[in-house]
């Protein structure tokens, strides 16, 4: 037998071995490349003649899966390492403001409207006891009965004073938007108000049995005006003083609180690995 026979009986009793293992390799070499396709997020064409296939068709899809895993998770690492921070430092911020602004201005604004109810009462206190000394005979006016009726109704006139007029004059705290010259007609509107209230109630509530004439305590606390007055500018320029104090605190509290929001967005937004990830997967998908 000849060297062609032996090789073309050879080949007829091997061809369905040798057809079969080269399918075999195709396939596998067919399955690296899917693989390599989803990896790299890039579509492959392999051509047979007429015959093609495309492999990675389906892998945007398996991209956008795992970008979508990864958005739940950067939505947890950000909540637990962005908002959650804001959110708790924000909170902190706004309850030290509500302190100042509720709590804190307010009362340094009514003890300077105490002090200077004190200052109001000691003035027209010793012009009573001027009055009521020229009407006793050697008597210490400072214990006698009048006297001591007298300083209670002032008090409580003027405590009613500063609760009705001056904390309605104080909603808002308009007075910090006025001029120095608008403020000084505010308080002078304030101050015949203040004024009137206080004459008319010791009027209303003046002992019939006094030993001071009402007309003569009026027109002697009338001379008292111009100073009256004074106390109660004082006090008003005092209480805008509070308040440009207390803003510019608070003003300081809100540039605290967006830098310290700046530096957790920039530290989150540097050092968060989800955010790495899908850069990384953006720039495999678009190459």
């Amino acid at each position: 037998m000849g060297a062609l026979e032996t090789i073309s009986l050879l080949f007829k009793k091997y061809s369905l071995t040798i057809a079969i293992i080269g399918f075999a390799v195709v396939l596998v070499l067919v399955f690296i490349l899917y693989l390599i396709s989803i990896v790299s997020g890039k579509e492959m064409n392999l051509g047979f003649g007429k015959f093609s296939l495309k492999l990675g068709k389906k892998n945007s899809s398996k991209v956008q899966r795992i970008k979508t895993l990864l958005n739940d998770l950067g939505e947890t690492e950000t909540y637990k390492n962005l908002i959650g921070p804001i959110v708790d430092k924000t909170k902190e911020k706004t309850e030290e403001k509500d302190v100042i602004k509720l709590k804190e201005t307010v009362t340094r604004q009514m003890a300077a409207a105490e002090d200077a109810n004190i200052r109001i009462k000691a003035l027209m206190s010793n012009k009573y006891a001027e009055l009521l000394e020229e009407n006793l005979n050697g008597e210490n006016v400072r214990t006698h009965k009048y006297y001591k009726y007298y300083q209670i109704i002032l008090a409580s006139i003027l405590d009613d004073t500063k609760r009705k007029i001056l904390k309605q004059s104080l909603e808002n705290n308009d007075i910090i938007k006025f001029s120095d010259l608008e403020l000084e007609k505010f308080i002078e509107q304030k101050s015949e108000i203040m004024i009137t209230v206080i004459f008319d109630y010791l009027d209303l509530l003046h002992s019939e049995n006094s030993s001071i004439d009402m007309d003569e305590l009026r027109k002697e606390n009338k001379v008292l005006v111009p100073q009256l007055k004074n106390i109660i500018k004082d006090l008003y320029f005092n209480i805008k003083g509070i308040i440009q104090h207390d803003l510019e605190i608070i003003k300081n509290i809100d540039y605290d609180l967006g830098k310290t929001i700046t530096e957790l967005t920039e530290t989150h937004n540097k050092n968060n690995p989800i955010q790495k990830i899908k850069k990384i997967i953006d720039k495999d998908k678009n190459e």
